[in-house]
């Protein structure tokens, strides 16, 4: 499986799991060569996809694919955000997802974003900027063996694309260049303004909640997700 990570696509994707299970289980300096493993049924589970022929036989282009579209994206610690062309998205962590490692996060930013804007994605060449060299490494070598919910958040990513027909190549951008940082701290909070919480409530109730608060900002959204156009921020 290793020798094929080279000349078939995404098979480093589909070895991962097994290498991550192997060497957790296995020391190869205090274990003999003839011990005998048993392998997880998840595990097991993942190894099918190596059983197809146009899989495994499908090979790989010299060289890597010109990007198409150019996706940024950011977590800090109370929530997320992206853009993509002219459109801004951002939102914010439920408990459980403050709970995780800030690697973590920034994976999970990254989904969200293509999430919220799979139609423009769909079929595309992504290149994606982040500011955390962990992701960027993670996402570029299909997963790694360091960290096993990273492995797992990193698969999310890429199984999520490969159903939507996105291939990611990921960008290291350090903070301070950043576009999301600068148009973030060039919105004046003094034009923000909304309805009345309580009379928006009463509307979800009668109405039902949205997803998504279009052309809002983090300072007056009423969802946990929200998007504007980038354009917005130098009004």
């Amino acid at each position: 499986m290793a020798s094929t990570t080279f000349v078939t696509a995404w098979a480093q994707l589909h070895f991962r799991p097994l290498q991550s299970w192997f060497l957790s289980v296995f020391d190869p300096v205090q274990d003999s060569p003839s011990r005998c493993l048993a392998v997880p049924r998840a595990v097991a589970r993942s190894l099918r996809w190596w059983l197809d022929p146009a899989n495994v036989c499908s090979g790989m282009p010299f060289s890597l694919p010109q990007p198409q579209l150019s996706l940024t994206t950011d977590a800090l610690m109370e929530g997320w955000k992206a853009h993509v062309n002219d459109l801004m998205i951002h939102g914010h962590w439920n408990k459980n997802e403050k709970m995780l490692h800030m690697n973590e996060l920034e994976m999970l930013a990254v989904l969200k974003a293509l999430r919220a804007f799979e139609p423009v994605l769909r079929g595309k060449v992504v290149l994606l900027s982040t500011d955390n060299i962990t992701v960027m490494y993670c996402l570029n070598k299909q997963g790694g063996t360091k960290s096993p919910p990273l492995l797992q958040a990193s698969l999310q990513v890429w199984n999520w694309c490969l159903a939507h027909n996105i291939v990611l190549q990921a960008i290291h951008l350090p903070g301070q260049e950043n576009e999301l940082d600068q148009l973030s701290r060039s919105a004046d909070s003094c034009h923000e303004w909304r309805l009345h919480p309580e009379a928006v409530a009463r509307l979800f109730r009668l109405w039902g909640e949205p997803e998504v608060d279009a052309f809002a900002t983090h300072l007056n959204s009423h969802c946990r997700r929200s998007y504007i156009h980038r354009e917005e921020l130098h009004m």
